[in-house]
């Protein structure tokens, strides 16, 4: 019988403070109009605070929303370090990363940031 090896997870340079499950809603009288069921990752560290997003409906893909100076999400922080180690931790999850365009006149709202090559 040939021996099975596994191997150790890679150590993340940062990890979600915080991962919940969501189900939203929207209801018209009795009738169900829209439901949206995600999963939130929440990340921090001292340069900000940042977060992602994942449909269950499209798990294989995730958004990230960020960096803000903390969890209001009222503030944008320039922290590279911080975004570098989230899509870091992202990649080893998920096949595409997607951010919300920072071009409001842009044809999509979401631009992707990385998504695996068939080689990968």
């Amino acid at each position: 019988m040939p021996e099975i090896q596994l191997q150790q997870d890679e150590v993340d340079a940062i990890q979600p403070v915080k991962i919940s499950h969501h189900v939203d809603e929207i209801a018209e009288g009795d009738r169900l109009v829209e439901r949206y069921n995600y999963v939130v990752y929440e990340f921090e560290n001292e340069a900000g605070y940042l977060w992602a997003r994942t449909y269950l409906e499209e798990v294989e893909k995730v958004a990230i929303y960020g960096p803000f100076t903390d969890r209001t999400r009222t503030t944008k922080a320039i922290a590279p370090n911080l975004e570098t180690a989230v899509v870091s931790y992202l990649k080893r999850r998920f096949d595409r990363i997607d951010r919300l365009n920072p071009d409001k006149n842009a044809p999509d709202a979401y631009e992707t940031l990385w998504r695996r090559s068939a080689q990968d």
